[in-house]
């Protein structure tokens, strides 16, 4: 199959929310089992990720004393994995991940845990404390990264929250949030610019790309946990994987080995707004590519496969977003492979120096945030929960019938 891997993350994710919303999982199990007897291949495959999806959704009971290991931090939330709760006799490990109002990482004590449906990460961890982690040079390194995102969130900027996968209240009201939920195009940046680096030193790509990889890895990091990064990173790697295999396989099923990993490692991402939009996006720009469109017209392909999303979220659909993403993405690619290249001379040690040339951008950041403003004040159309639901349904709808008809 053209998209094997595609499509099995995208019945995975089907089967989670199938369960999530109240749909017994014997009765899920049991129809994906009758569809698993089909001679259709593309119903088996279905059936078999859906039973996937539906079981990796479950989740224990857990209530007490939790120990954890901070993943990511961005600003003052961290992410929590490794979750274990005592449970009288021992500390039980329990799948998923928590958040916690932590700005600090290492190990995590919290005195309280509370399940959270339709949300991610899906447990609320209260009472937490952070202590000291034994000495550990990669998780020292991981500290030293998130110590340097901090000047960049500092620096609070369009470019730095771009560049920190941090939402940005004017684009949300815009209407071109999904401009921030595919901003894992500065993961790409990072790994072209460790490219550079790495093979003015060797030309053995079984160096130059695993150097390249760790480079962009640790650069990622300062990016924060938004599922737009981590997309990002994981599909870079996937590809470099093959690469260096010299296996060919469809850009599809790379972004869908990507999605794939992120969703058996917490299957929960799939309510993150992030990782939908990102997803989304990414996969409407590879629709356009395979169908060589010109190159002005991705960022719109972009917008209309991450709207189905969008409405979905933020129960609002402002009509001029499509031509606000025409015009202003080119412009905010410039804008991001600055801000890249800044951020990797801060996390190289030139922090004041890194701080002088993000700051020197706001003059040409200025007429896109104006833009912004204004087209926030222009009249769109506001949704109740019920109709958004709808009207996102009718879009996704349309958007694979589209998708259909472009593949085909």
């Amino acid at each position: 199959m053209n998209a094997f891997f595609l499509v099995g993350s995208l019945f995975l994710s089907i089967g989670a929310l199938l369960k999530t919303i109240g749909l017994p999982l014997s009765v899920l199990l049991g129809a994906a089992s009758f569809l698993l007897f089909s001679k259709r291949k593309e119903l088996i495959v279905a059936a078999a990720f859906l039973m996937i999806g539906a079981i990796l959704s479950l989740r224990p009971s857990a209530h007490g004393e939790v120990l954890g290991m901070v993943n990511s931090l961005k600003g003052d939330i961290a992410v929590v994995k490794n979750i274990k709760v005592w449970d009288g006799d021992g500390w039980r490990r329990i799948p998923g991940n928590g958040y916690a109002k932590l700005n600090s990482g290492g190990r995590v004590y919290c005195t309280n845990i509370e399940f959270k449906e339709n949300r991610y990460p899906e447990y609320k961890l209260s009472e937490c404390h952070a202590f000291p982690l034994d000495s550990n040079p990669f998780y020292r390194l991981k500290l030293y990264i998130w110590k340097k995102r901090r000047n960049i969130e500092n620096i609070n900027t369009l470019t730095a929250k771009m560049l920190t996968s941090t939402s940005d209240e004017i684009a949300r009201k815009a209407g071109v949030s999904h401009i921030f939920a595919v901003s894992g195009f500065h993961i790409g940046i990072y790994f072209t610019l460790a490219l550079i680096l790495v093979s003015s030193f060797t030309s053995n790509m079984f160096i130059v790309y695993p150097l390249s990889l760790l480079v962009t890895f640790m650069l990622a990091l300062q990016s924060g946990p938004s599922p737009s990064a981590i997309r990002a990173l994981i599909f870079i790697t996937v590809w470099v994987i093959f690469k260096l295999i010299d296996y060919p396989i469809s850009i599809l099923n790379v972004l869908g080995i990507a999605a794939l990993i992120s969703l058996l490692e917490d299957v929960y991402i799939v309510f993150s707004p992030s990782f939908l939009m990102s997803y989304s996006a990414t996969f409407g720009i590879l629709i356009s590519l395979k169908n060589k469109e010109k190159w002005y017209m991705v960022p719109f392909w972009a917008y209309l496969y991450s709207l189905p999303f969008s409405a979905l979220f933020f129960n609002k659909i402002n009509f001029l977003s499509p031509i606000i993403s025409l015009v202003v993405s080119p412009y905010i690619s410039l804008l991001v492979f600055s801000g890249a290249v800044f951020s990797f001379l801060n996390i190289l040690g030139f922090e004041n120096f890194s701080k002088i040339l993000f700051c020197g951008l706001k003059p040409f950041e200025f007429p896109i945030i104006k833009l912004f403003q204004v087209v926030s004040k222009f009249p769109s159309v506001e949704l109740t929960s019920v109709y958004s639901v709808m009207l996102s349904f009718l879009l996704a709808v349309v958007m694979a019938w589209l998708t259909q008809k472009r593949l085909s």
